[in-house]
């Protein structure tokens, strides 16, 4: 159904904040909601109401609903919408056509009108590419237009959009008042990772720089991006903070929210100038619950997980901000753990059918402005609803999504190879040590690892009900992997049909996927290329089925060298890591013992002891 939207008369050409305001007279309850491309924070009166809508894609946009009791008299409502278009807007943020629309339930919200915020340049952000632009605030910059102030203000133009619109699925995002620990010079020290909102009043004449980091380094040489791949951040206790800033031109008083929250344990901030510059921040987040026990794991894993929920789930807060379908299974089923509220798992698998191409392949990430694929995450993709099965049943949501399960089938049948599937894109399976940016194989070819998850994929669907026949598939399909890629003499699976490449992965799917331990007793006694931290879920659920606790307990102990690296949350890798917030790991919740969970309760039989 078409909407009506409004936009500026006057639409700039290059990334922009546009302010619609609407001046009204009433009194009791303002009840209405909104949609906005990109997205808004929303001010009445001056203070903040909300931000939003949640984030969508072009097949699926989102309205959201806000409710407030007012006084009688004047009111301004304000939406500050950001702007930014493909070219500088955040890898994990689509937009179609940028704008703002309303419908007003209360009838006060009649005559709208419009202006750029203006005196802005947005420059991309370094290290973290994947996340929204820096910002430069010239002078001349009216700090009173985003609350509905200043001059120059226009009647808003409207247009109708065809975009499919469905009312927001997800609470109201935590928005709490934290304060950091000044460390001195100007830095400032968050004792949990945090995701915060910064207000920023200044006064005086100069510049102010306001730089958000992750961590500190021990070197602040970083003239190609790739070092942050290969440094040792040790533990955490270096003295470099790296990366650009946003910066503000300072003429008298100026005040600035940020557009976006920004992620990590640090802030700088230095000033140039006779000026000074005074900061809140407001922890956000999806407000999962926060950890109960006293495993320093569990509370570094808890802290992992609040840190990439959003408006979707985030591979990692800092970086990238995407939802990775590898990295999204982990952190889901870390959700059921720990909550009732299954809201965000439900928009997750919804959002990856959504980018379902006509051939049938699954986006590796969604939603996303550039597309990627990955094979063995559109199989994971399968298995996330066989776990959603689990746990639910064949709910409506189920049923609307197993049509794309069948067509994701149909894509791989028709991207196989003498019965083994080969499916195009980034062979993308883990980060290990010799692999070629995480492709197991350098050349062409099916691998065994993919093809043994599909055997997993086909017979959860199969368990589901998807369609007759799937376990035959998944037999015929695992005795094709044990006829071309089998080593009898070493008891191990190769990766590939030449039998020269092996790791711990095609063994540990082979047993996931149902086939005997005895047959894979070389990994007992090999020393193979090793799963990471992501794959080792996997490592270590196969294990465990397999009855092989003391290679569960060795693989664990690595957990336990993360102790003493300084870190409030789990890394993206063990040892040298790029990212020290990263989803995939809190699936280590799922293994201590004394975390009482309803997990094992619902069929997941692979996070309990045998």
């Amino acid at each position: 159904m078409s909407v009506t939207w409004m936009k500026l008369s006057k639409e700039p050409t290059e990334a922009y904040i546009g302010v619609f305001r609407c001046c009204f007279e009433g009194a009791g309850k303002l009840d209405f909601r909104f949609g906005a491309d990109e997205m808004a924070q929303l001010y009445l009166d001056g203070q903040r109401l909300t931000e939003g809508p949640e984030r969508g894609a072009p097949q699926l946009w989102y309205w959201k609903r806000v409710t407030v009791d007012i006084p009688a008299g004047t009111h301004v409502l304000t939406a500050r919408v950001l702007c930014l278009g493909d070219k500088s807007t955040a890898y994990g943020q689509i937009t179609i056509r940028h704008g703002f629309c309303v419908e007003d339930f209360s009838g006060m919200l009649k005559t709208w009108e419009a202006r750029e915020e203006d005196c802005l340049t947005f420059t991309m952000g370094y290290p973290d590419w994947g996340a929204f632009p820096r910002v430069e605030v010239h002078p001349g910059y009216c700090d009173q237009i985003p609350v509905g102030g200043g001059e120059g203000w226009l009647p808003v133009e409207y247009f109708q959009d065809d975009r499919r619109m469905m009312d927001g699925e997800l609470p109201e995002m935590r928005y709490e008042e934290v304060t950091p620990i000044h460390k001195g010079n100007g830095v400032y020290y968050f004792e949990h990772y945090t995701n915060s909102w910064a207000r920023i009043d200044m006064k005086g004449q100069g510049v102010v720089r306001v730089r958000f980091c992750e961590t500190v380094y021990h070197t602040d040489d970083f003239s190609d991006w790739k070092t942050f791949l290969t440094t040792d951040k040790g533990k955490r206790d270096g003295k470099y903070l790296v990366g650009n800033e946003d910066v503000f031109h300072v003429d008298g008083t100026l005040h600035w929210d940020n557009y976006w929250w920004r992620a990590g344990h640090y802030v700088q901030v230095t000033t140039e100038g006779d000026v000074e510059a005074k900061i809140r921040y407001f922890k956000t987040g999806y407000p999962l619950p926060d950890f109960a026990g006293n495993s320093e794991l569990g509370k570094m894993a808890v802290e992992t997980l609040q840190c990439c929920m959003y408006y979707t789930y985030m591979d990692c807060p800092f970086w990238e901000q995407m939802q990775y379908i590898g990295d999204t299974r982990l952190t889901v089923l870390c959700t059921y753990l720990l909550t009732q509220d299954h809201k965000l798992p439900e928009k997750a698998l919804r959002m990856f059918s959504l980018s379902q191409t006509p051939d049938g392949a699954i986006m590796a990430r969604y939603p996303t402005k550039e597309d990627q694929f990955i094979p063995s995450f559109m199989t994971i993709w399968l298995l996330m609803l066989h776990d959603y099965w689990k746990v639910h049943g064949r709910t409506k949501l189920l049923e609307e999504l197993l049509p794309a399960a069948g067509k994701l089938l149909d894509y791989f049948d028709a991207n196989s190879k003498d019965g083994l599937v080969d499916a195009p894109g980034w062979n993308f399976v883990d980060w290990c040590t010799g692999w070629d940016f995480g492709a197991p194989l350098k050349g062409d070819g099916p691998d065994s690892m993919n093809n043994w998850l599909l055997v997993m994929a086909l017979r959860g669907l199969d368990e589901i009900g998807l369609r007759p026949g799937l376990k035959e598939k998944a037999d015929c399909l695992a005795a094709k992997i044990k006829g071309r890629y089998y080593v009898p003499e070493r008891k191990l699976y190769a990766i590939d049909l030449a039998h020269k490449e092996f790791s711990e992965h095609s063994q540990v799917l082979s047993i996931l996927a149902g086939e005997s331990p005895a047959e894979v007793e070389g990994l007992r006694h090999e020393e193979l290329t090793e799963c990471s931290i992501y794959f080792s879920f996997y490592y270590a659920a196969a294990c465990r089925m397999a009855g092989w606790e003391d290679l569960v307990q060795r693989r664990m102990g690595r957990w336990n060298s993360l102790l003493g690296q300084g870190l409030t949350t789990l890394p993206e890798e063990f040892g040298t890591t790029r990212s020290d917030c990263h989803a995939w790991g809190a699936y280590i919740l799922m293994y201590l013992d004394a975390l009482e969970t309803p997990l094992g309760k619902e069929g997941f039989h692979w996070v309990k002891k045998q």
